[in-house]
């Protein structure tokens, strides 16, 4: 607009007049810190922070506070750029309801606006900051190199991460329906015979058993810390009551009187089972707390 760029021409040049180059610091404390004063400081500064009356959550008595911004419209100054400073922004925006300052206040005057505008164009001399970053541009930050692939072993890790549930958790728990199994058929529930399920559920427990042996040893690494330690050996200890359990379930086909044996350990396996998925849930919550 012609108008407004003959207005920043002239905030320039009434500041040149001043005796001041444009980018001193008697800029903002000669002709741009009265129009924050008279216009800005009674709802953004100290003051009204300090009786709980600030707008926005913006305070603009400070240069961090200017360059902070609001709670929503973005920083207050960008040095060099008026057209993205809310403070140029909010006051020749045309809604009435995001105007600043308000409608029921005075507006601020088309040539102090000029002057707001120049002082940004020229860098925003501060105060509150050294001569040379008033006017210093930060360069961009070239981005970093893209982030290797992972490893074989990495990948390996993370997959058995993810599937760990599906290949250890589910099929463990089938231990505990072999133990519930082989009950209901001691206690002759239902009149039906229970030992095809004993049989698949163990077999399946097991197989859980020794997949939780292998993620173990490959979630752990090479330096596990001691509730890794516990969880692994636990699952150790209930792969082989598993395995012993496999091993009483065919001798106790051939010799009955074996089976209290069966039974014993397979309730041993299914506690070792359970106290490694606690020690597990402790793991997962490790330094959390």
């Amino acid at each position: 607009m012609p108008m407004r760029g003959a207005l920043i021409l002239l905030g320039v040049l009434v500041m040149a007049a001043a005796g001041e180059p444009a980018g001193d610091l008697a800029l903002f404390r000669d002709k741009v810190e009265p129009i924050l004063r008279e216009h800005c400081y009674g709802c953004h500064d100290a003051a009204a922070e300090a009786k709980k009356k600030l707008k926005g959550g913006l305070r603009m008595d400070t240069w961090a506070g200017l360059a902070k911004g609001g709670k929503d419209r973005g920083p207050a100054v960008v040095p060099g750029n008026p057209a993205k400073s809310s403070l140029i922004t909010s006051i020749t925006i045309k809604d009435e309801d995001e105007q600043m300052p308000p409608p029921a206040k005075p507006r601020v005057p088309a040539a102090a606006l000029a002057v707001l505008e120049a002082w940004i164009t020229a860098g925003a001399p501060h105060p509150d900051r050294s001569a040379g970053a008033a006017t210093a541009v930060t360069p961009p930050v070239p981005p970093g190199p893209p982030a290797p692939p992972p490893t074989t072993i990495e990948q390996i890790t993370t997959d058995v991460g993810l599937k760990h549930p599906a290949v250890v958790h589910f099929p463990v728990a089938c231990l505990v329906l072999a133990l519930l199994a082989e009950l209901l058929s001691l206690c002759r529930c239902w009149k039906t015979s229970w030992e095809n399920t004993v049989r698949l559920a163990l077999a399946v427990g097991l197989a859980g058993a020794a997949a939780s042996v292998v993620s173990g040893l490959i979630l752990a690494g090479d330096a596990p810390t001691a509730l890794q330690l516990r969880h692994r050996n636990l699952a150790f200890f209930a792969t082989g009551g598993a395995t012993l359990s496999a091993i009483l379930l065919w001798v106790s086909a051939r010799r009955p009187a074996w089976r209290w044996a069966f039974r014993l350990a397979l309730l041993v396996s299914v506690v070792l089972v359970c106290w490694a998925g606690h020690v597990g849930g402790e793991k997962m919550w490790e330094g959390r707390g």
